[in-house]
């Protein structure tokens, strides 16, 4: 005969053994096409005692039956628990993976969303356009490097060019103004004289 308070005691043991789960971890389709059958995945670990777990339709608050669910015991009394399941796609799936410590009255929960799927694949397309728009900006910033490069040398060309024709026209009138000097006559020469002297 068990002696009186036994039972009490016991439950008050099992209370003592409760241990938090673990927030679950749902895994889905990274891409899916409507009415394809699709398979989704739940884990969670370290609790104690063995859990309900529940998966639902978001979309009507609906319960869904699991493919699979298995309670795995580890050496310090805790359990973990694995879960799957597979239903058909639909454009705007919403599951959620739920686990529930009745002892502890946790209740743990993972979801899964379609748009979800479809906002991080914005994301990266974002991130993508970005990137082609920082390389065509660096590909004009080559280009409008190069055509003021171009510019710059043909402005150089053209100065060069005009001093070149500035410096053979004085040389020019030089030569010209040497052999004048060199065809005069004596009397001419004492002319210009006589014309600088009245000058003076």
């Amino acid at each position: 005969m068990k002696p009186r308070g036994y039972g009490f005691l016991l439950l008050l043991l099992h209370v003592l053994r409760a241990a938090s789960y673990s927030q679950p971890i749902l895994s889905g389709p990274i891409r899916n096409s409507t009415g394809e059958e699709v398979t989704f995945s739940c884990r969670s670990g370290n609790g104690y005692p063995k859990p309900n777990v529940y998966w639902i339709n978001k979309m009507n608050n609906s319960l869904l039956i699991p493919s699979t669910l298995k309670f795995i015991p580890h050496p310090d009394g805790t359990y973990s628990v694995f879960s799957t399941l597979m239903v058909k796609a639909t454009s705007n799936m919403q599951i959620e993976c739920s686990i529930e410590n009745e002892m502890l009255q946790e209740n743990l929960s993972a979801n899964y969303t379609q748009q979800k799927q479809s906002n991080d694949s914005s994301t990266k397309n974002v991130e993508k356009s970005g990137k082609v728009a920082q390389a065509a900006g660096i590909v004009s910033i080559v280009i409008l490097l190069g055509l003021l490069a171009v510019l710059i040398c043909w402005l150089r060309r053209r100065r060069s060019s005009k001093l070149l024709s500035y410096t053979e026209t004085f040389f020019h009138l030089l030569d010209w103004k040497v052999y004048s000097f060199a065809m005069s006559t004596p009397a001419d020469v004492i002319s210009q004289q006589k014309l600088f002297a009245n000058i003076e």
